[in-house]
């Protein structure tokens, strides 16, 4: 009776509400309340573990579960992951997993049938395990990886600082050249001290843990997934990494050096920030604000806008390589074209071979719009700007 109202929706039966209705109701026993709640919590706890066994992790779950649901399911969901989690201690970094064990349990509930949430747990719980039950089996990111990262120097902790201190002055700035040049910056910074890290490890200097390449799945929020994929796909080549996009459940793949994820993930996230702004900032014409929302248009802007940010952080790459050159006394391609094979070799890995995707822009308006959105500013990074109150 469970599975049957797991799957009514997606086999397109309309007897789901009665299913649960009986189940809520003790499936008519005296002691059937309990026995509901047993092997509802039996089900999670194995649906759970196989989607860990087969690539997942859990936050990866707990969010899948929301977008696909509810809250209440992500609730009840989140409370069965540790449990499960024990069933795969041979899996993953447990340190990691630990940690975003802690973060839902936070927010979880567990299925109790003398709860007065009793009803809205049972049907948030036939939810999830319609969801659960049609998981794909994910890419085990962990293959790739030879050996756990090292703890960051306090060095690279204070660039970090400080690169995130200059994107959040960038995202919360009103002129948009200056969030250009603080973006730029951040970027020169991040790039300088990757090109660092490249040289030091090439050369031996680096005890070998935390130089092998990683991958991290970068999760995106409807609507435009595809847009803002493209986005991630312009930032992540700009640091030397490699973006797979999976559309169907909505992350982006990102794979390279630890250095260089770090520099994607932390520019993505700024740029999608000021882009969303701009895109959504009320224009003074009231024709072009009726227009300016609609999907086409938005979709056309995102597009341009990581199009024109790509090129951009490619001649802001290419300086700071060659300045990076210029201070070391040394020709820096064979470093990176070693760095750029692993990459290579890592995405065959994972997911063997892969096509490629185009994205259409179809409004004119929103094309431009998105342009300027990108260029307001030259990529020149201008001295008079004040950086010491981010530093």
């Amino acid at each position: 009776m469970i599975l049957s109202a797991a799957h009514a929706r997606c086999e397109q039966r309309d007897n789901r509400d009665r299913l649960v209705d009986f189940l809520v109701q003790g499936a008519g026993t005296g002691p059937g309340a309990s026995l509901v709640a047993s092997r509802l919590s039996n089900f999670l706890v194995r649906d759970i573990t196989m989607a860990l066994r087969g690539g997942w992790e859990p936050e990866e779950i707990a969010r899948y579960v929301r977008r696909k649901t509810s809250a209440a399911a992500t609730r009840v969901t989140a409370a069965y992951i540790g449990e499960a989690a024990r069933h795969c201690s041979y899996l993953n970094d447990q340190e990691s997993w630990e940690q975003q064990i802690t973060n839902l349990i936070a927010d979880s509930q567990r299925l109790d049938c003398n709860l007065p949430s009793w009803r809205t747990d049972v049907d948030a719980s036939i939810s999830a395990l319609g969801v659960l039950q049609h998981l794909s089996k994910m890419p085990d990111l962990s293959s790739i990886r030879q050996a756990r990262r090292k703890a960051r120097s306090q060095e690279e902790e204070r660039l970090l600082a400080r690169v995130r201190a200059l994107l959040a002055k960038a995202e919360s700035s009103e002129f948009p050249e200056e969030a250009d040049a603080l973006m730029a910056k951040a970027q020169q910074l991040m790039t300088g001290h990757c090109l660092d890290r490249a040289l030091l490890e090439n050369d031996g200097g680096d005890s070998g843990e935390g130089s092998q390449v990683d991958a991290r799945r970068c999760w995106l929020d409807d609507p435009y997934i595809e847009a803002k994929g493209f986005l991630l796909h312009v930032v992540a080549k700009a640091n030397r990494c490699k973006a797979v996009l999976s559309t169907s459940i909505g992350f982006v793949t990102i794979v390279g050096h630890p250095d260089d994820l770090d520099a994607s993930e932390l520019l993505f996230t700024s740029l999608l920030v000021q882009a969303t702004r701009r895109m959504t900032a009320a224009p003074a014409d009231p024709a072009h604000s009726s227009r300016s929302r609609r999907p086409a248009y938005r979709r056309s802007f995102l597009v341009a806008y990581a199009t024109r940010i790509g090129t951009r952080l490619d001649e802001a790459n290419s300086s700071a390589t060659a300045q990076a050159a210029a201070a070391n006394g040394r020709d820096l391609l064979p470093v990176l074209a070693q760095r750029d094979d692993d990459v290579d070799h890592a995405v065959h890995k994972l997911f063997g071979k892969l096509g490629g995707q185009s994205l259409a822009a179809s409004d004119p308006a929103g094309w431009v719009a998105g342009t300027a959105a990108a260029d307001m500013a030259d990529l020149v990074v201008q001295e008079e700007i004040d950086y010491k109150s981010v530093s």
